[in-house]
């Protein structure tokens, strides 16, 4: 019984028999009795993961913000001078303000943790005998992984076959250059290391060709990687978004400092009481800090998280959701992205003219009209068939098939027509652009056959291209994918070009998506660069970027090898004229990446590019990581292209990418509502209680006032506007700054006008009997006028009047809840002792909630202007 995980150094020296015997394992692979042992014995194939942060440490965690620190100091001032009720509210309020954060924060931590275990890794094993599909979490010592380019290896092991193998172990080794694998023993010093032992595969490592049979020989924690994971310490750095705000708030922090030592060294000099300006000066301090900023932060980005989960897109890194609002030029693939993905084999011709079209509507199903030498047709069939992976035969729905291969069945299986015996395979090369199979064909001969882009296969035959330029011309001008064959005998994988016998082309159409035209339509109006980059034939490439209305004409498609001729600023004026690049390869896509990084010659762009870029396989890993966002497919996508990704699309649909766009928009305007909203009103205040600074006069507002207002009246308005749905999707987060320079203008012009509001409200104030009445009256109109601009924050250029106010169901009922709230603090005793208010007169409240009105007058007449300088400047 295996009691051990094994490293891989441990079999090396022995052959696969012996290893087989040593982890109690066959060729078979284990059945399911002994797996379910093992598992309960060897634990889940996942590296330890952190522990959910215990709720008192996410709650201490709340009060880790310059914010929180200050409001702490003024807290202690508070009591030293003898505020005792000023105190306890702060203290109340900070209390009540962890709480919130701490619920927001261990659900966005939950709803993270369950939307990354959507991502759910498959490898291909061979269990009792049989290749089938499993979650890499469920692998255990002895167990049978057959892994091919573009796979993950999902565990340690050692290598029972191996065919034309070379893995990439430079995340773990740090050797650059991919190492040819083996399975046959090996002898391995004293001091070798893992890059040294050529028949060990190891977890995290990736194919990059070839294909092999991994025995699985250690998981989760006791791998090469584990071991290494177990000693990092390493902090993935704050996402963009956060060190903007973090920037601003050091920078309102270091204003409220100059502003409050400023004013206090004024007033000693001038001879006033220190305990009465300390007084003022807490109040101003405590009425400049938004408070409620981290909460509502992180309620936006959770919410952006969630929301593209719903539409298929999972987010890796919370910085993609900033930079996908940001995002000005998309790279995208044609198969599966533009299209279905669902290859049809529709039509074949022959080299000596023979033709089928095909009738399918579902694979394994269809039928074959031929005009030309039938049996000429059946041998080129056998090819199909034999290119084809065994499993599409058997009918597995295998997520490592590629749908091409699903498409070579259709031909033999309209004609009667069954696989031949495969002998050795040489899998696809993205250099070469051809696989190989020997076979022994239905008629008793030994045949290799050759399949590949029709360049490649014309050329190892030693065709002239020119030949067949006609019947190529034609296929590819109705979309068709061209797949080209040939054969020689024997069965020699290797040959030298001219030993091949060109049998002939085979077209598969793919249908574009219908949903995609609508979103390259809205990323037109938004003036969102679309290039489609893909390996496909110009002609096919360029019937379907028609069919979508991406391209036009010819002119609008060039070459990869075209581009790779050209020099960057070559590429840079290229992409103002391109909307295709057909016969791309990986290092074309990285190329455009750098090219495109600045190119001021795109219409309507100017510095830096926010660049999208997806792709699938493995070589397209580099460029996935070179791109701001990088997006990986989650159905045809290999595991190395997933974890260089950023962005992981569950249903591989550039739809769904221009859906995840327009919500990393709306997280980015949601980001900006409420800022400019907090902001307004803390200058609201500040201008109230600066004024009275300025004349001499008592402070109009206590510090529990004002908290009150900026954490009972503001949280929840600020948390109804972080709901705030898109309206017209318009917003872009500014290149290295949080806000636009306009909305800082808007601040200050709702700030300065919703203060004189309220210092109009003080003095009229002043004339009523009794300081605490007066307080409430002051504390009311603020209030009221803070129920008015969330109203106005909805919508930076939208009229208020346009904007449904159901489409916000959550600020309805935050505007409900604030104005309970304050009846509560008005008229409730306790409370209202507490703040140190006495009840409003009724006839107060008329002239209260009109007044607060005039601040979206003063909005609307901003928007208005700021629509027709728009308007102009189209």
């Amino acid at each position: 019984m295996l009691t051990r995980h094994i490293p891989p150094r441990e079999l090396a020296v022995l052959d696969k028999n012996d290893a087989y015997r040593q982890l109690g394992a066959t060729a078979e692979g284990l059945n399911a009795t002994e797996r379910a042992n093992r598992m309960v014995r060897f634990g889940p194939n996942e590296l330890p993961s952190s522990p959910p942060v215990p709720a008192i440490r996410l709650f201490l965690k709340q009060f880790a913000n310059p914010f929180v620190f200050l409001l702490i100091i003024v807290t202690g001032i508070a009591l030293a001078t003898g505020g005792y009720k000023d105190a306890l509210v702060i203290g109340f309020v900070l209390a009540m303000n962890a709480s919130i954060g701490t619920f927001y924060s261990s659900r966005a931590s939950r709803s993270l943790r369950a939307l990354q275990a959507q991502v759910v890794h498959k490898t291909r094993c061979i269990l009792e005998g049989k290749s089938t599909i499993c979650d890499v979490k469920d692998l255990v010592p002895g167990d049978l992984v057959a892994l091919s380019a573009g796979d993950r290896v999902p565990a340690d092991g050692r290598w029972v076959s191996a065919d034309a193998l070379r893995v990439d172990e430079s995340g773990l080794t740090g050797e650059s250059v991919p190492v040819a694998k083996q399975a046959s023993p090996i002898s391995v010093a004293a001091g070798a290391i893992a890059a040294d032992i050529t028949n060990a595969g190891y977890a995290g490592t990736s194919v990059v060709s070839g294909g092999g049979t991994l025995l699985v020989t250690a998981t989760g924690a006791h791998t090469e990687m584990g071991l290494i994971a177990a000693h990092l310490t390493e902090r993935r750095p704050d996402p963009p978004l956060i060190r903007r705000v973090r920037q601003l708030s050091h920078h309102i922090l270091l204003a409220i400092s100059a502003v409050s030592l400023g004013l206090l060294i004024v007033s000693i000099a001038a001879g006033k009481p220190v305990i009465g300006t300390v007084a003022i000066i807490l109040a101003l301090v405590v009425s400049a800090v938004p408070e409620g900023l981290p909460i509502v932060l992180t309620i936006v980005l959770a919410r952006g998280v969630h929301t593209m989960s719903t539409r298929n897109a999972i987010v890796r890194e919370l910085a993609a959701v900033e930079a996908l609002g940001g995002v000005d030029l998309i790279f995208t693939d044609k198969t599966g992205t533009i299209t279905k993905n669902e290859l049809h084999t529709t039509d074949v011709e022959l080299a000596d003219g023979t033709r089928a079209t095909l009738h399918t509507a579902q694979h394994g199903k269809g039928s074959a009209d031929v005009t030309g030498d039938e049996a000429a047709l059946r041998v080129f069939a056998e090819g199909l068939a034999a290119i084809a992976e065994p499993s599409v035969w058997a009918g597995d729905d295998l997520i490592n098939v590629d749908p091409i291969h699903r498409a070579f069945t259709d031909l033999p299986r309209a004609l009667g027509v069954s696989a031949p015996v495969r002998h050795a395979e040489s899998p696809f090369d993205g250099t070469t652009r051809t696989s190989a199979v020997a076979t022994t064909c239905a008629d008793g001969r030994e045949r290799t056959f050759l399949g590949g882009a029709p360049e490649a296969v014309l050329a190892a035959c030693g065709e002239d291209g020119d030949r067949y330029a006609k019947v190529l011309a034609r296929l590819t001008a109705r979309g068709l994918r061209v797949f080209a064959l040939a054969a020689a005998p024997g069965r020699t994988l290797k040959r030298e070009t001219g030993t091949w016998t060109f049998l002939g082309f085979s077209g598969m159409r793919d249908e574009a998506r219908p949903e995609v035209a609508e979103a390259l339509a809205w990323c037109r109006q938004h003036h969102i660069g679309v290039i489609m980059v893909t390996g496909d034939h110009p002609d096919t490439a360029l019937a379907i970027a028609k069919d979508v209305g991406l391209a036009e004409r010819r002119t609008q498609v060039v070459l990869g090898e075209e581009l790779a001729a050209l020099d960057d600023n070559g590429i840079r004026e290229a992409l103002s004229l391109i909307r295709v690049v057909a016969r791309a390869t990986p290092e074309t896509k990285l190329r455009l990446i750098r090219a495109a990084r600045k190119n001021p010659s795109l219409p309507g762009k100017r510095g830096d590019r926010v660049i999208a870029m997806t792709g699938d396989g493995v070589n397209d890993a580099p460029a996935l990581q070179a791109a701001d966002v990088g997006i990986a497919m989650g159905k045809a996508g290999t595991d190395v292209a997933r974890e260089a990704a950023s962005l992981i699309l569950m249903d591989d649909n550039f739809a769904t990418i221009v859906a995840a766009i327009r919500e990393g928009r709306s997280v980015v305007a949601n980001v900006e509502k409420v800022v400019t909203y907090l902001l307004s009103t803390s200058v609201a205040e500040i201008v109230v209680i600066g004024t009275a600074i300025v004349f001499g006069m008592a402070s109009p507002l206590l510090p529990a006032q004002i908290l009150w207002l900026n954490l009972v009246t503001d949280g929840f308005l600020d948390m109804a506007l972080a709901m705030e749905p898109t309206h017209g999707g318009h917003a872009k987060p500014p290149r290295g700054a949080l806000m636009h320079p306009r909305a800082w203008h808007r601040i200050a012009l709702l700030g300065v006008t919703m203060g004189a509001i309220g210092w109009f409200a003080t003095r009229y104030a002043a004339h009523v009997d009794g300081a605490a009445t007066q307080f409430g009256i002051t504390l009311l109109t603020l209030s009221v006028l803070q129920w008015w601009n969330a109203w106005n924050a909805r919508s930076a250029t939208q009229s208020v009047f346009t904007l449904s106010p159901f489409s916000n169901r959550y600020l309805l009922g935050a505007v409900g809840v604030v104005a309970s709230l304050m009846l509560l603090a008005l008229y409730w005793p306790p409370l209202a002792s507490l703040l140190s208010v006495a009840p409003v007169p009724f006839r107060e409240w008329l002239w209260i909630l009109p007044i607060g009105a005039i601040i979206i007058a003063v909005d609307e007449v901003w928007k208005l202007i700021h629509r027709r300088r728009t308007a102009r400047t189209v």
